[in-house]
């Protein structure tokens, strides 16, 4: 995300003008920008005045009024009478804030909605008040409470944040309420179609996949990224993305795909097409950037592994999941059907570690955790009653030859509702709080823990049966947790010391995490290159910074100025 602070300079002795704030952007990657997928919005308010948004968590953003300190946000719910033409009109917001933008929870879906926001000074003067705007929420099946739902079992007003939910293309708070929803988008989304892996990037971006194509998109369902999926893949002719999409700390992508081979089945003159899992990292443009095959990896005695009805040799690797380590030096690969985990160094591609031997069994996840440690979900034996499926994290050898150990578990027959077993689907992950989020696949079932494996929140995901007329469950592929819908959010304001000698800089962290940023200078026709004046680390949500930025140094010419702050 970045922004302009606009500056005219007058001379370099005298005062400088400088816009109050910075103007209201999307909340844009590199990626839009290169591929023109967005466009720059010039109106200095969001949600855009006429817009139709399709999430209930909202930032609201405005102009700055000089000599304000406190600004108030009034939304109205606005309900039309059927054949009537009085209109009902409910205050549900009135929110104050010291700065331009301010976060907006429990709007409601299917609801158009007028609002309007007003400076007051320390006095409790109004200094301006704006006009009314208008925007609605979309009306989407998936964000229906009488169609979808996710079921609080065991609530914690303690539990915060927010928790995606792939196969119901929606984003949903710890109340149980969905707050985002995936809207239709001709040629690329529909209802109808399969969705995998949601998550919130720290950029504040949304990333999933579907049965076409690999998508980045920003909050309002624009697509910033996809992929390129035009038979130019590094490894086959056709990328058949699956399974596990991340957007990496670099800004590059790494997804799962497959490479098909023809092979003769061991011991016979049987032919068997073999899906060997292949893993592709892309750049800003769509190019490969690193990829790797398990075709050099696996031997034949290792992956055919079974027959079908007629007898015939089976082969399967079924890799689902992958993770990087923090420095970016190894992917770890996750093959369901060989019961395994891979550890291969990025460098070179060889594979360096091999974990599995009977810790677990079709297992979903393979995430490496900050202290070396891998989280997956283990599905373990369907048809032994002896058995049930458990989240375990595994410590990796520590010397080489060694064996990896099981060094927590949690066993998923948590309630006498369940018979612990979850046939397929699942995932783990670390939360900040050092719990753990464990989607129990097609338990279903959807815990935070802690690490003494006291459950603190649980919740299902369920639809409504109109042929059974009841709530049958719903079960997720993965589930993920994201702070708010802006983890990566901001303002900022500038000015000029009296003398015109020193750039005044205030920047706000309006997000949910810590951010980082950096502030360059331009002049305004980019004739000479942006110089870095300043790198800004704010390291708690809803904290700011001011700096002073001596302009002498910098050796500006008279002309017109751009500041710009980049997270």
């Amino acid at each position: 995300m970045y922004k302009f602070l606009k500056i005219k300079k007058v001379n370099l002795l005298a005062a400088c003008l400088f816009a109050a704030s910075a103007y209201a952007q999307p909340n844009l990657t590199f990626n839009s920008v290169v591929t023109h997928a967005a466009a720059i919005s010039e109106s200095p308010y969001k949600p855009l005045p006429g817009s139709v948004i399709n999430h209930t968590q909202v930032m609201f953003e405005y102009p700055a009024v000089d000599d304000a300190v406190k600004y108030k946000v009034v939304v109205t719910e606005l309900t039309f009478l059927t054949g009537k033409r009085d209109t009902i009109r409910k205050i549900v917001v009135q929110q104050n804030d010291a700065t331009t933008a301010t976060l907006v929870n429990g709007l409601k879906f299917a609801t158009l909605y007028e609002w309007y926001y007003r400076a007051t000074d320390a006095a409790g003067k109004v200094l301006f008040k704006s006009r009314p705007m208008y925007f609605s929420v979309i009306t989407a099946p998936f964000a229906d409470p009488k169609k979808h739902r996710l079921a609080v079992q065991k609530p914690n007003e303690k539990a915060t944040g927010l928790i995606t939910l792939d196969f119901m293309h929606s984003i949903a708070n710890r109340a149980g309420k969905v707050v985002w929803t995936l809207p239709a988008i001709p040629d690329v989304f529909s209802d109808g179609h399969l969705v995998r892996d949601i998550r919130v990037s720290p950029q504040g971006t949304i990333t999933l996949l579907t049965q076409k194509n690999i998508y980045e998109l920003d909050v309002d369902g624009q697509v910033l990224w996809k992929g390129p999926n035009d038979g130019k893949s590094a490894i086959a002719g056709n990328e058949n993305f699956h399974h596990d999409f991340k957007r990496l700390p670099s800004g590059n992508f790494m997804v799962l795909s497959n490479e098909t081979v023809i092979k003769n089945a061991p011991g016979t003159n049987d032919t068997v097409s073999v899906k060997y899992g292949t893993i592709v990292e892309y750049g800003f443009y769509g190019k490969p950037l690193w990829t790797w095959s398990s075709k050099n990896y696996f031997k034949d005695s290792e992956i055919f592994n079974g027959k079908d009805q007629s007898g015939k040799p089976q082969a399967s690797l079924h890799l689902n999941a992958f993770s990087v380590d923090e420095k970016g030096e190894y992917v770890y690969a996750g093959f369901r059907d060989l019961n395994r985990i891979l550890k291969i160094e990025k460098k070179t591609g060889q594979v360096v570690g091999d974990y599995g031997g009977g810790l677990f069994w079709h297992q979903h996840d393979a995430n490496i955790l900050p202290d070396g440690t891998i989280a997956l979900f283990n599905n373990d034996s369907v048809a032994d009653p002896k058995i049930s499926s458990s989240a375990l994290i595994i410590a990796q050898p520590a010397t080489e030859g060694g064996k990896a150990t099981v060094i927590w578990k949690l066993d998923c027959k948590t309630d006498p509702l369940t018979d612990g077993k979850s046939v397929k689907m699942g995932s783990m992950d670390l939360l900040p709080n050092g719990n753990y989020l464990i989607n129990m696949g097609s338990l279903p079932r959807i815990v935070e823990v802690n690490k003494s494996k006291t459950i603190l929140w649980q919740a299902a995901a369920e639809s409504w049966s109109e042929q059974s007329k009841k709530w049958v469950p719903a079960a997720q592929y993965r589930t993920h947790y994201a702070s708010s819908l802006y983890p990566c959010y901001f303002t900022g304001k500038c000015n000029t010391s009296a003398d015109g000698k020193n750039l005044l800089l205030t920047v706000y962290n309006e997000g949910t995490e810590a951010d980082k940023y950096v502030v360059t200078i331009q002049e305004k026709s980019r004739k000479m290159p942006a110089m870095e004046i300043a790198q800004v680390n704010i390291t708690k949500a809803g904290n700011k910074t001011d700096l002073q930025v001596d302009l002498l140094p910098l050796k500006l010419a008279p002309g017109n100025y751009d500041v710009k702050i980049s997270s």
